[in-house]
């Protein structure tokens, strides 16, 4: 479990890394879970933005072969302030509120689906 913590609910980023541990060539199929209405998540590959790929369950590797260089997804998430902060007391403080949001990043073999590799991330507002 990697988790990630934000303060003044800001952005925060991680990378997860996959690679083929077999002796076989074989494609990697990624795929991960999406944000809420209180904290955005965006995927970024070697590709570029591969967000839509990633929810959908569609992202593909290359071929990997024992050895290769492990394929690695950028995760971002963005908490939404305005719904994360409110104002406090009699000065109008502004604080964060404390949540957590809980998301999954899987990958697995398409040569035989029933391998595979899960990264869970927790995200925490300070």
């Amino acid at each position: 479990v990697l988790s990630l913590s934000s303060k003044d609910a800001g952005p925060v980023s991680g990378v997860a890394t996959f690679r083929n541990g077999g002796t076989l060539p074989d494609e990697l199929i990624l795929s991960g879970s999406g944000g809420s209405a209180l904290f955005g998540v965006s995927y970024f590959g070697d590709r570029g933005n591969v967000t839509a790929q990633m929810l959908a369950g569609t992202l593909r590797t290359a071929a990997l072969v024992e050895g290769d260089e492990p394929v690695s997804v950028i995760v971002s998430v963005v908490p939404n302030r305005k719904k994360l902060t409110e104002k406090r007391g009699k000065r109008n403080k502004i604080v964060t509120l404390k949540r957590i949001h809980g998301l999954s990043i899987r990958a697995r073999s398409d040569f035989d689906s029933t391998l595979g590799d899960e990264v869970r991330i927790l995200v925490r507002t300070l």
